[in-house]
């Protein structure tokens, strides 16, 4: 047995070099790496064009800090529009479901890269509905759009490089004219109540 396995093991070593070999002396096989190498290097610089994009989209945090107002309409029953404002800025959400949350991604750039102190950066990934009871949960078609494929390619590469941890809120009642300020403290997202409908929702959820 050992003696065929010894046998085996030979006769595939002097035919993968006698394959080298070969392809090393064929043209095609030249071009063919080279080809190769070419698509890896436009793919990577691909990613490097996306990471740096999406880093832009990035918002610099302290350790304690107010990153926007949410303001809940609602549309039909189960159905809310979300506003999210900040910074002059205002994004527009829909969200399905009796209950909702916010979702975002923390990053953590090296202090050496910064020329400083280590530098926290935050986004907004998206907001999500849920119903609580899972079958309604899963019988449920949902317009919610999900983040961007290239954003999401952005996100993976980011993370490969720098800490990237996930954050969201808990999941809070859905509201409507609901206001509530999102809310980072502790490396942790909350929502905090500024109007009546907030706070009964904050209470329902006790």
């Amino acid at each position: 047995m050992y003696y065929t396995i010894a046998l085996l093991a030979i006769g595939g070593f002097l035919t993968l070099l006698l394959a080298v070999w070969i392809l090393a002396r064929t043209r095609w096989f030249i071009g063919l790496v080279a080809g190769t190498l070419g698509l890896s290097i436009l793919l990577l610089s691909a990613i490097l064009v996306l990471a740096t994009v999406r880093l832009f989209q990035y918002e610099p945090i302290e350790s304690s800090a107010l990153l926007g107002t949410l303001t809940l309409s609602m549309r039909e029953s189960d159905e809310f529009e979300v506003s999210l404002t900040r910074n002059r800025n205002m994004d527009r959400y829909e969200v399905t479901g009796d209950s909702w949350r916010v979702r975002g991604t923390l990053l953590s750039i090296p202090a050496f890269l910064v020329f400083g102190e280590r530098q926290d950066y935050f986004v907004v990934n998206r907001l999500e509905g849920r119903f609580r009871l899972l079958e309604q949960e899963l019988n449920t078609e949902r317009s919610e759009v999900a983040a961007p494929w290239y954003n999401r390619v952005a996100d993976h590469a980011l993370s490969l490089v720098f800490a990237s941890e996930s954050l969201h809120t808990p999941l809070l009642p859905l509201a409507d004219e609901a206001i509530f300020t999102l809310e980072y403290r502790a490396r942790a997202l909350r929502l905090q109540a500024v109007n009546a409908p907030a706070q009964e929702a904050m209470e329902r959820d006790r």
